[in-house]
């Protein structure tokens, strides 16, 4: 079984390979952190990313604020340093390190999805106890509109074949 790669070390290498695409050195993201109001040091940049500092085994863990910060700065969503989005959709990805699920799916609950679509509602019911009321309104009519669409002619078929 793959080692778990904890979530902070995908953003690490993420931050890496968007600095790079975009031709930037370490010095300039620093620069455009601090120009943002993050205080941040081209040694914690680099830990961030991976280099290896003597005396010291394990990268830097990201904070939300600095992802938050990281992702501004560097003009991409938040959930494209968290999830690769060259990931395949099928690619696992673990959440924890007993718990994978897949790219598609880890993207889908970072932009506001549910992670376990056997038991949504009840995960929806809970979750819109914490949202803002009308984005619970909204979630809740979007889900009352998807339940009531008429089945395609194939999902009719599937329904046919596992209820008979």
């Amino acid at each position: 079984m793959t080692e778990w790669q904890r979530p902070s070390e995908i953003v690490g290498n993420r931050v890496k390979a968007i600095r790079q695409g975009r031709g930037w050195s370490v010095r300039r993201l620093v620069d455009e952190c601090n120009a943002v109001g993050w205080t941040v040091t081209t040694s914690q940049i680099e830990n961030l990313e991976g280099v290896q500092r003597r005396g010291r085994n394990e990268r830097r863990r990201v904070s939300v604020d600095e992802l938050l910060a990281l992702a501004y700065v560097l003009k991409v969503r938040p959930i494209d340093i968290v999830v690769p989005g060259d990931a395949p959709d099928d690619e696992p990805y673990k959440i924890a390190p007993e718990v994978t699920i897949t790219a598609a799916t880890a993207r889908s609950w970072l932009a506001g999805g549910f992670l376990n679509d056997a038991e949504w509602v009840a995960e929806m019911s809970e979750s819109m106890k914490w949202m803002p009321p009308e984005e619970a309104h909204n979630l809740m009519m979007q889900a009352l509109a998807e339940a009531s669409e008429p089945l395609k002619p194939e999902e009719r078929e599937k329904g046919k074949e596992t209820s008979g």
